[in-house]
Order: C-alpha cells, then sequence, then structure tokens
C-alpha cells in the first residue's frame, strides 16, 4: 500500500468517525430537547388539571346540566396565583357564564411552581367538558 492510499485512508477514517461523533451528539441533543419538552408539557398539563379541577369543585353538581357541552376560556394569572381577567372564548354562553362565574369568586389559584411554567401559563385558554 502507497503512502497516498495510507493518506486517503486515513482521512476517510477520520471523517467517519467526525460524522459519527455529530450524529451522537444529534441525538444526544435531540433527547434532550424531547425530555425538557416533555417534562415542560407534563408541568403544564398537571398545572391546568389543578385549575380545572379547583374550578370543578367550585361549581359541584351545578355542572350536571351542562353535560356534553364545552365551554374555553382565557384567564390570565399574576405571578402568585391571583387571577387579573377571565374572558369568554368560544363554546356554549351558558356554561361559560357559569364558569366565569366560579372562576372569579376563585380569586386566586395556586401560584405556578416554577416561573418557567408561570411563564407558559400567565395567559391561557382553558377547556371545561362537564
Amino acid at each position: 500500500m502507497g503512502i497516498v492510499a495510507m493518506l486517503k485512508s486515513i482521512h476517510f477514517i477520520s471523517f467517519c468517525v467526525l460524522l459519527f461523533s455529530v450524529q451522537v451528539f444529534a441525538d444526544s441533543y435531540n433527547s434532550s430537547l424531547n425530555s425538557d419538552s416533555t417534562k415542560s408539557l407534563v408541568g403544564i398539563s398537571s398545572y391546568l388539571s389543578v385549575i380545572r379541577n379547583e374550578i370543578k369543585n367550585q361549581l359541584g353538581d351545578s355542572l350536571e346540566i351542562y353535560k356534553g357541552m364545552i365551554c374555553s376560556i382565557k384567564i390570565g394569572l399574576l405571578r402568585d396565583g391571583t387571577i387579573i381577567y377571565v374572558v369568554y372564548y368560544s363554546g356554549d354562553s351558558d356554561l361559560c357564564n357559569t364558569v366565569m362565574s366560579a372562576v372569579r369568586s376563585i380569586k386566586k389559584f395556586p401560584s405556578p411552581p416554577s416561573e418557567q411554567l408561570y411563564q407558559a401559563v400567565k395567559d391561557f385558554t382553558l377547556d371545561i367538558r362537564p
């Protein structure tokens, strides 16, 4: 094997190692991104479930007459969970009026456990399906 052939072989091997390294780095990066995204979505979903449950507890059995309907409202929060606004977004207007009244009487939800979660939920749309 000549020197030129050996040099080409070394360059090819180096190139393969570089490609493999880039792929491993990309897989690792994507994995951490997906993990962070998943954690964020789970946190948001969990927090919104807490809010939805508080609203349903406030309404009690009065939701029974709205079975099969949907209400979407927009809610704005301060960092400590204080409700700064609740407005109709879409859905059955009677159900939404009932839900908005319940939210106004609650006045404050538990504060989001992290700044990142607060930034995600400080202005959100919530669906209520009795």
